[in-house]
């Protein structure tokens, strides 16, 4: 029998070998200076836009780079492309974690990890098709082993210097932190150009 994957839900990764020190020191002086905003953090800081700062200008580029094969992936005309249209700064100290959200007006979404403490809160996504599920029956005591297409969650354990892209679309949240320690993550949006 043939299979095809129809509906296909991309998820991109890498590390962009970047310094994260310089990074660090740059988000904790920007929480001193700004109360920040709420979105969907909890208990938790985060700056305004920051995509023109000239101290995120490498991270900016590094991920643009990465988004021509992206762009190609997604099959946009040869003159179009996806950059990056806004970025803000996460500060997650002990016990905050961000809720269940999405990202509005954008194609693609994603996250750079600066400083990632142990226990600190994974990434978790939620299946989109988590909800037709409820009209099969229940084969989760059924399964020998999850994979793609019976799983109910997809969770990623961030690492220094990782990069996570996703579709803006899809639902995700992030663990509380449950390290004395801070973890700091640089979250972005794209848009075609």
């Amino acid at each position: 029998m043939n299979l095809e994957h129809i509906f296909v839900t991309p998820f991109f990764h890498d590390f962009l070998n970047l310094s994260s020190t310089d990074l660090e020191e740059y988000a904790v002086r920007l929480r001193g200076q700004s109360d920040g905003r709420q979105k969907s953090n909890r208990l938790g800081w985060q700056s305004n836009d920051i995509q023109g700062d000239e101290e995120v200008a490498p991270l900016v580029d590094a991920i643009n780079q990465r988004l021509v094969d992206v762009s190609r992936y997604s099959g946009l005309k040869n003159d179009k492309r996806l950059v990056v249209d806004n970025m803000w700064v996460n500060i997650n100290s002990k016990y905050s974690y961000n809720r269940s959200h999405i990202h509005a007006k954008s194609i693609f979404s994603g996250t750079y990890y600066v400083k990632v403490p142990d226990n600190s809160g994974n990434l978790n996504f939620k299946n989109p098709s988590q909800l037709q599920r409820l009209f099969i029956q229940d084969i989760d005591h059924h399964i020998e082993e999850l994979n793609d297409f019976v799983a109910q969650n997809w969770i990623v354990q961030p690492k220094i210097d990782m990069m996570v892209l996703f579709p803006s679309w899809l639902e995700h949240d992030v663990d509380q932190n449950l390290n004395d320690d801070v973890r700091i993550s640089i979250a972005f949006n794209t848009a075609i150009k």
